[in-house]
């Protein structure tokens, strides 16, 4: 230590410039920084479902993005007008490829002698060849009507209205009282491109306005994938700035409470900054893109990272008051720089564990984190004792805190017994208290109830899914030909009906269930009834509407011929189309509900893989947005008990090195144990569920929960007799913990209720944890040995 600091007197100027371009490069590196709040972003490359939805892009393209627009009003005339004058201002816009705001119900109207069934073809057919041969009697001139024959029935209106529904139905996409309508819109790029979507957002929104012929009358809201990844990460980003700012902040005014002056808590603050801009420079290098967790990373960080500033600052001060400048520093770094690196060390093995993660999410989080408590440690290590050394003699000089001189032996004899006391009676009340709120602990499932939250496409989602499908993003089995087509659907249908989690998929569509079944025979019976027709005087035709009527849409069916997928409305057959083999097909299969919850997401995935193959492929699966809830949630089952296995090995290992005491080896266990059942327990208790996000806390718990202990240790270990700086480092320890918990509790303003609850769980137990540590250390100290 003390050739550390002459180190850092000979060269203070030096290192404190070289922090300072190092930071100011980072910078301007992190200025490039972007967020990815996508799900997928959470998981690694190379996982399944990631390579699944990879495949499709190649196999099918992006045609399930959608931007979908929301248009609501009290008159259905109003409503319909607005959304004929939005579908046809829109298509004019560069970037959009497709619009669709009715349904081809003309089409099948038109060809619905068709997609009649055989039956119905027959009765059809049959009584109008009938009526057609008594007009042709009719006709005859020499025919002679003695009154007795009545004219065969042609009215089919019992059959025409059970294809009414089927065939046609509603125009536009809309409820039932036809006050919200629905257009769809595809565009020329990803979903997942959001400077783009932004981009056309900023154009496509005036244009809507202006297409209104009167815009008081209806309401518009945005939503579809392009929406909603863009609103997610709007949301993220600007709660990315207020909590890091708002961490600052608090952090920065705790400090001055905590020092009682300006100074100590500028020269704590300057290294936490050099190394948090290093640390995000370095991200920037290393994966560009920042996601959900990672985006936050800075304000844990100023939590986590201060704690070595606030003990040394503290200790420093303590020692100035009876010694100089360097012997401070030397005893400084000497005493809390050594809890504090053992302390670290435990820290280190809860990030490390994260690091070794398969899930992305906390790889990322965990690599950054150590990344950032590496150049913190480093900028307290050298920049910190460099800029106290540059200061002293001057002005802005720190000087030792009177109040902080340890003889206070008499007050601490007196006061140490209550403490003692109250110690017993918060653990005899906490623990089981906490026991109790253990089975209450729950896992929140539902992904919908941790993303942001109020977010407009949200709403206007929740208000499509009362009256139409849009919002049932369909998965996508890639099939060869139409027989591998039959043969999916076949057991997909025997599942949906079979199996005790089928009920998750609603229906099955391929470009095949578009085509009439059965076309040969019914186009022999309308061509027979054509010729039929053809002999009829055509004074018969023009008396006679309803024949005139059959006629025309008779022939119409008979000169068109059997309908392919090439005859389909292409808007229609498009969405069947695989740009990867043309002669290769899909098959789309919709889930019952808009899958929020991962157990629906996991039901959905097992229902729809392991699928009939056509000889080549290995395993034909549906590939689908569910499957990435689905992974994620398996990478938490299979990582999250190794990961505090490892934390707690890891933190085994540093007590054994700093202590190498058995006994005390035990009570880091008993702490260790302690703190983590009153932390969950207490969870429990206030009904904050788990979630993908904020489970990322238990090992930190484990990592941070021993740091109190180590740091009032060692200061026992230095002097028994030192009753008075056992109570200054609870004080500073108190200090480390606020900061940290100020640094998570930020996050409780972010509307992404993940990482609010996230700010939850840490603040709640890092609380508990360490007044449960203070607790612990008051009950094993030994009387006699601390005030003797």
């Amino acid at each position: 230590m003390e050739q550390l600091i002459a180190f850092c007197r000979r060269w203070a100027l030096l290192i404190s410039i070289a922090w300072l371009v190092l930071a100011v490069i980072s910078g301007f590196l992190a200025s490039n920084l972007r967020l990815n709040s996508d799900l997928e972003r959470l998981l690694p490359p190379n996982a399944e479902s990631v390579q699944n939805l990879a495949r499709l892009d190649l196999a099918y393209g992006k045609q399930l993005d959608r931007l979908t627009i929301l248009v609501e009003g009290k008159n259905p005339e109003e409503n319909v007008a607005a959304v004929d004058a939005i579908a046809a201002e829109i298509a004019k816009h560069p970037s959009i490829v497709r619009v669709e705001s009715k349904r081809p119900v003309k089409f099948f109207q038109d060809m619905r002698l068709l997609y009649m069934d055989t039956e119905d073809v027959d009765t059809i057919s049959g009584k109008l060849t009938k009526r057609v041969k008594w007009e042709r009697k009719r006709a005859n001139p020499l025919f002679v009507d003695v009154g007795s024959s009545k004219a065969p029935e042609v009215d089919f209106s019992d059959i025409e209205e059970k294809y009414r529904e089927r065939l046609g139905g509603e125009e536009y996409l809309t409820n039932d009282d036809r006050t919200g309508f629905v257009i769809s819109a595809e565009l020329d790029f990803a979903s997942d491109n959001m400077d783009k979507t932004s981009a056309a957002m900023k154009t496509l929104e005036p244009m809507v306005q202006s297409a209104l012929p009167n815009p008081g009358a209806v309401d518009i809201s945005y939503t579809g994938r392009y929406i909603k990844r863009l609103e997610q990460r709007d949301a993220t980003v600007r709660d990315l700035g207020r909590g890091t700012s708002l961490a600052f902040v608090l952090i920065f005014g705790f400090l001055l409470v905590y020092f009682r002056s300006l100074k100590p808590p500028v020269v704590v603050a300057v290294p936490l900054i050099a190394g948090t801009l290093c640390t995000f420079g370095t991200t920037w290098v290393i994966f560009e893109t920042l996601n959900i967790l990672t985006g936050f990373v800075g304000s844990v960080l100023l939590g986590l990272g201060i704690d070595y500033g606030i003990h040394l600052m503290a200790r420093f001060r303590a020692e100035r008051t009876t010694r100089n400048v360097d012997d401070a520093l030397v005893v400084a770094f000497r005493s809390s720089g050594r809890a504090s690196l053992y302390a670290g060390l435990t820290t280190v093995a809860a990030l490390g564990s994260l690091a070794l993660s398969s899930f992305q999410a906390f790889h990322e989080f965990g690599l950054l984190a150590l990344i950032g408590m590496t150049f913190v440690g480093l900028a307290y290590a050298t920049l910190f004792p460099a800029l106290i050394l540059l200061l002293e003699g001057t002005a802005l000089s720190l000087k030792g805190a009177k109040e902080e001189v340890h003889d206070v032996k008499s007050w601490e004899r007196s006061t140490l017994g209550k403490f003692r006391g109250v110690a017993v009676v918060f653990l005899i009340a906490v623990i089981p208290a906490a026991i109790f709120g253990v089975t209450k602990l729950d896992f929140e499932f539902d992904f919908h109830k941790i993303m942001p939250d109020g977010l407009p496409a949200h709403r206007a989602d929740n208000r499509i899914s009362e009256f139409s499908s849009v919002g049932r993003v369909p998965g996508v089995i890639l099939v060869e030909d139409r027989a591998h087509a039959d043969a999916v659907v076949r057991e997909l249908e025997r599942r949906r009906e079979q199996e005790e989690k089928g009920e998750i998929i609603d229906r099955t569509l391929t470009v095949f269930d578009l085509l009439p079944a059965e076309q040969a025979p019914k186009l022999e019976a309308w061509a027979e009834l054509i010729e039929q027709f053809e002999k009829l005087p055509k004074k018969v035709l023009k008396e006679q509407e309803e024949l005139a009527r059959f006629h025309e849409e008779v022939k119409r069916v008979v000169d068109h011929g059997p309908i392919d997928v090439a005859s389909l409305p292409t808007d229609l057959s498009n969405r069947f189309a695989r740009r990867d083999d043309p002669s290769k097909t899909i098959v789309l299969v919709f889930p019952s509900r808009i899958v929020h919850d991962a157990r629906d997401a996991i039901d959905y995935s097992t229902v729809t893989s392991d699928l009939p193959t056509s000889g080549d492929e290995t395993n034909v699966d549906a590939i689908a947005e569910e499957a990435i809830m689905r992974d994620i949630i398996n990478d938490l089952r299979s990582d999250t008990i190794w990961m505090l296995l490892v934390t707690i090995l890891a933190i085994l290992f540093v007590s054994f090195m700093a202590f190498r005491d058995i006994k005390r080896i035990l009570l880091v266990v008993a702490t260790i144990i302690a703190g983590f059942i009153v932390a969950a327990g207490f969870v429990g208790l206030l009904h904050v569920k788990f979630n993908f996000v904020n489970i990322i806390i238990l090992p930190i718990w484990l990592g941070l929960g021993v740091d109190a202990a180590f740091h009032m240790m060692t200061r026992v270990d230095e002097s028994a007799k030192d009753a008075g700086g056992f109570w200054h480092t609870v004080g500073a320890v108190l200090a480390a913990f606020g900061t940290t918990m100020i640094g998570f509790g930020t996050l409780m303003i972010s509307t992404h209720r993940g990482l609010a609850s996230l700010g939850q769980v840490a603040v709640v137990g890092l609380g508990l944890i360490f007044l449960l540590s203070v607790a612990i250390q008051l009950l094993s100290l030994r009387r006699k040995r601390a005030l003797s």
